[in-house]
């Protein structure tokens, strides 16, 4: 006989718990199965400036919500691997005439190494984000960074600082 609705809805919850303690352990960023919501399907509210200062200083309180960011790459490399990246985000877009970012802010911004295949450090981006909370790393020289995490739904190349 199969499995009941009850017994496979258990099967369900304990992979859920089994694969959001992996990625806790792992430090990867925790699927939510049952909330998978396609990137085309994800609408993004324009921020200002002012509006993505507040999220750098409370990632919590805006967890979930869905933005337009622009950014800069700073980091990514193979020690953020191909699915993560360190950049400079903000509302609105720094990149100037001379070709230089005019904000630093830095944050984490995952998504598919697919979505960012084609991405290096000193590219600048248009991208559709949800906000994920914050997240902490190890620095080089010991020390540990808090910065907001994001997760990239959808992204479109501007240009570049190098």
């Amino acid at each position: 006989m199969g499995m009941g609705t009850r017994s496979l809805r258990k099967v369900i919850m304990n992979l859920k718990k089994t694969l959001t303690i992996f990625a806790v352990i792992t430090g990867l960023l925790a699927v939510n199965i049952a909330a998978a919501t396609p990137a085309s399907a994800v609408t993004c509210k324009t921020i200002t400036d002012r509006t993505w200062k507040l999220v750098q200083k409370n990632p919590s309180k805006y967890k979930g919500q869905n933005m337009t960011i622009y950014g800069n790459i700073m980091q990514f490399d193979s020690i953020t691997g191909t699915s993560a990246m360190l950049a400079y985000l903000a509302g609105t877009n720094k990149l100037d005439s001379y070709g230089y970012w005019g904000s630093y802010d830095l944050s984490l911004a995952r998504s598919t190494s697919k979505r960012l295949s084609n991405y290096v450090q000193g590219d600048v981006f248009r991208a559709c984000v949800t906000i994920k909370g914050s997240y902490t790393y190890q620095m080089k020289v010991g020390n540990t960074n808090t910065v907001p995490e994001v997760y990239i739904n959808s992204i479109k190349y501007l240009g570049s600082t190098d």
